[in-house]
């Protein structure tokens, strides 16, 4: 168990974590409003990027981002090596930096994505979002749209997507050796990623290696 014990100095809250395992603990970011020297994390004072509230965040914790759009480097390249959930709380952006990924999750990580939406700022690089390495991913009630990649989801491990829509991207869209599992996608307007002849036939949705599942959902 964990034991969570708060205090206020100099005007600025603390957290003291006494013990190991799972909280509920929820903690919140805002890309415009929060601060990484001055907020403490709550929806009243957020952090301002989410390399910062997964340096704070504990095994079982939510991070909530709220209204804007997240991208660069301090919102790039983050490893997820705990179970940790992370929710858009009202209309959040998560948009791939140029040359870089958005989530590699490590072998003993689990995460979980809700109500995000998800971009990329330039059609010029191909790098996946997610990373997967033998952990596992679920994502929840979120879109993609005008990525450019080799492999919007890269795994080896299990993917579950639900309610998940995927619109005017260039690219695949899950690749890798994972066990996947969708439900209720939509595939819209994709297009080929590679136009040299010699790679054409890695030119698929979803040219995997591993298992999958589809059920409920529409190719356009």
């Amino acid at each position: 168990s964990i034991c969570l014990v708060y205090a206020i100095i100099n005007s600025k809250r603390l957290r003291l974590v006494v013990g190991s395992g799972l909280t509920n603990y929820t903690l919140f970011v805002s890309p415009t409003k929060g601060s990484n020297a001055y907020g403490d994390g709550s929806y009243e004072y957020p952090y301002q990027t989410l390399e910062f509230a997964l340096k704070k965040a504990l095994n079982g914790n939510t991070i909530n981002l709220l209204e804007g759009t997240y991208s660069y480097g301090f919102n790039s390249n983050l490893k997820i090596d705990r179970n940790l959930t992370i929710a858009g709380f009202e209309n959040a952006i998560l948009s791939r930096d140029n040359n870089r990924n958005i989530f590699i999750i490590a072998s003993y990580g689990s995460l979980i994505i809700k109500n995000i939406t998800f971009t990329a700022n330039s059609l010029d690089y191909g790098n996946s979002l997610f990373i997967v390495n033998g952990g596992n991913l679920k994502v929840i009630n979120s879109s993609f749209t005008n990525i450019a990649s080799e492999g919007i989801i890269d795994a080896r491990g299990i993917v579950e997507v639900f309610n998940v829509s995927f619109t005017n991207n260039k690219g695949s869209i899950f690749t890798g050796s994972a066990r996947f599992y969708a439900d209720r996608i939509s595939v819209e307007n994709t297009s080929n990623y590679y136009t040299n002849r010699i790679y054409q036939d890695y030119n698929c949705i979803i040219p995997i290696t591993g298992a999958i599942e589809i059920h409920n959902s529409v190719f356009k």
